[in-house]
């Protein structure tokens, strides 16, 4: 029983450059025993059945199958049939093939395996190499290298079947000869050959040649003889040029923008010959008449003179019969093309002395197709303006051929930086009549990057306010460009000086009554630094005494700035003058306990200057028998103190 397992490998033919790498298994595993004897591989259909002689033609592509049989050499059972070649066709890796047939199980005697399915190119040489195969004496052994009964070798052939084919040149013997070559493969060589031309001649020859009278057709038949088989292949030579000198047409002459002879795009220039070949020719440009092969076909440069260069290029071809013909290719190189630069950054500056001298270096990326190109400074042209002022400098930049351009770098006067100065110290004065008029030398420090400025006055400008006033002189400093800074100096009025004005001459009067009312006339003599100050009354304040009781005054005299000095008026208040009053008429009476007590009332006319007196009883006394004479008291006293007495009589007489 056979197994056929997946086989995962990919099968590409007609490689021109082979991806794949082969495996090689078991390697240094001893491989002598004798257990079976292989027959042979070969190429067959998918029935095992191997392909003829002549089975396809060549160079077509059949499905083919590659076979073997072997028989075994042992009376016991062998397991686990295990096969790994590599698989080349043309001498070109294909593909590595391992498979495991019967694993675990006995192998046939005789086995006939199909080992592998590909598409083959008629005629192409198919061998096994790196054959590896290996087999147990046990049943429970899987396919592998280890503990295995092995055979191995090097290369093996896979039979294919004879396969007739050759190809023909034309020949250097003559005119209308050809040399035939047989390429022939598969059967079982030796071969034997029969050649017909066509012409009624034949050749048993391997590789003849032949000479025809003309150049057809021909029909050229080649029948091939085994130890097996035979095979032919036949060719119609519809028509063949005969055996003449070759003839070379060299490519265009060229005009080529360029520094030397680097610039040659096909093929370097060389002053030795240089080989190339036929595509490479083409490539160029040129072309070749041919009826043989090539032995050789080269070039070979001289080059003469500077802007331009002319190269001259000679093509030699010699034929495989030594046959040779040249031709020349001219070329002129010319660097035309401008060298190239940017132009310099523009320069900002603010005064003309900043104006850097001419620099060639600022042209930093200069370039040339050829060569370093070579700057040199031309001119500064300004625009005669001002502020800004613009001048143009041109520099020239040349190649070695002569080419050249102008840059040019914008160099930009602007003075826009203002001059300074400092703002002139603050004035404080007392009255506005003192503030100083304008002057412009108050600006003492100012100074300007480029030129010397000029100072002006422009305004003064009050706060509107009063006491302070602040006023706020304002000065211009400018450039020669216009650039302007304003100064401001502070003038603040502020009358901090009181008016003046003496006190009052003190006053004294009897009773309150007779205190003066307030008169501000009274000030005479006040006076300000600045303004006619206002007199105004303030307060009357009583020391709360009496007898004297003293009174202030108080005046003040204030200026337009509210500065204010206090006056006082010191009047004093002390009644000194004493009360009136009349002595009350005398009383009779016969006895004593008629003497009426004592009536203050009796004082009706009791009088002040000042205030309304008070009347009190002092004492009654006797004097005397019959008549007894009784002096009543009374005591009369202002609001000062002030007192008078009054005696009344009483006398007492009975006289019933």
């Amino acid at each position: 029983m056979k197994f056929k397992p997946t086989m995962l490998f990919i099968v590409l033919l007609f490689l021109y450059n082979n991806t794949y790498s082969q495996e090689i298994v078991c390697e240094g595993a001893p491989c002598t025993a004798n257990d079976y004897t292989l027959d042979y591989f070969y190429l067959g259909d998918e029935f095992g059945t191997p392909f003829g002689a002549g089975y396809c033609e060549p160079g077509s592509t059949v499905n083919a199958h590659i076979w073997t049989n072997f028989t075994a050499n042992a009376a016991s059972s062998r397991y686990s049939l295990y096969l790994h070649f590599n698989l080349y066709v043309n001498g070109v890796f294909i593909a590595t093939i391992d498979e495991c047939y019967y694993d675990g199980m006995s192998i046939p005697t005789n086995v006939v395996l199909d080992l592998f399915t590909f598409s083959w190119d008629c005629g192409s040489v198919i061998t096994l190499n790196n054959f590896y195969m290996s087999w147990h004496p046990n049943a429970n052994k899987s396919c592998g290298c280890s503990n295995a009964k092995c055979f191995a070798q090097d290369s093996i052939p896979v039979l294919a079947p004879l396969i007739a084919n050759f190809e023909f040149n034309p020949s250097c013997a003559g005119a209308y000869t050809l040399d035939f070559l047989s390429t022939t493969t598969g059967g079982t060589p030796p071969y034997t050959f029969l050649w017909e031309f066509g012409d009624g001649t034949t050749s048993t020859l391997e590789n003849p040649t032949h000479t025809y009278a003309s150049n057809g057709p021909y029909t050229v038949t080649l029948n091939v003889y085994d130890t097996l088989d035979w095979d032919s292949h036949g060719i119609e030579i519809v028509n063949f040029d005969p055996n003449l000198p070759p003839e070379i047409y060299a490519p265009t002459n060229s005009i080529l923008e360029g520094c030397s002879t680097a610039d040659i795009p096909v093929l370097s220039f060389s002053t030795i010959p240089v080989n190339i070949n036929e595509p490479q020719l083409n490539a160029a440009g040129g072309s070749l008449s041919l009826t043989s092969s090539i032995v050789s076909l080269t070039y070979v440069d001289t080059a003469s003179g500077s802007c331009p260069t002319t190269v001259t290029r000679t093509f030699t071809i010699v034929d495989s019969c030594l046959n040779t013909a040249s031709d020349i290719q001219v070329f002129v190189i010319n660097d035309t093309s401008l060298p190239t630069a940017s132009n310099p950054a523009p320069i900002y500056l603010q005064c003309i002395a900043d104006v850097p001298i001419p620099d060639i270096n600022v042209v930093a990326d200069v370039a040339d197709n050829c060569a370093n190109p070579i700057v040199t400074f031309i001119s500064d042209v300004s625009d005669g303006n001002t502020c800004p002022e613009i001048i143009t400098r041109t520099y020239t930049v040349t190649d070695a051929c002569g080419n050249f351009i102008d840059v040019t770098q914008s160099i930009i006067i602007n003075d826009d930086i203002a001059p300074t100065a400092s703002n002139p110290a603050a004035v404080s004065v007392q009255c506005f009549g003192d503030i100083p008029v304008p002057d412009v030398n108050d600006v003492t420090d100012e100074a300007d990057n480029c030129s010397i400025p000029t100072v002006a006055f422009i305004s003064d400008i009050s706060n509107a306010a009063t006491c302070p006033i602040t006023i706020t002189r304002t000065y211009s400093v400018t450039d020669a460009c216009n650039n302007t800074i304003v100064l401001t100096q502070i003038i603040t009025v502020n009358d901090t000086q009181p008016p003046t004005a003496s006190n009052p001459s003190n006053i004294s009067v009897e009773c309150t009554s007779l205190i003066p009312a307030p008169d501000t006339l009274i000030i005479t003599d006040e006076t300000d630094n600045c303004s006619i100050p206002i007199v105004a009354f303030v307060s009357d304040v009583s020391n709360t005494g009496s007898c004297p009781e003293v009174i202030t005054r108080t005046y003040s005299v204030t200026d337009d700035c509210g500065n204010v000095t206090l006056l006082t008026h010191t009047i004093s208040i002390e009644d000194t003058t004493l009360p009136t009053a009349s002595v009350p008429a005398p009383i009779n009476v016969q006895c004593i306990s008629d003497v009426p007590a004592p009536d203050i009332t009796i004082i009706s006319d009791a009088t002040d200057n000042c205030s309304i007196p008070i009347v009190s009883f002092i004492s009654d006394i006797s004097t005397g028998l019959c008549p007894q004479i009784i002096t009543r008291t009374y005591r009369i006293e202002d609001g000062c103190g002030n007192t008078i007495d009054i005696n009344q009589a009483i006398n007492v007489i009975d006289t019933t």
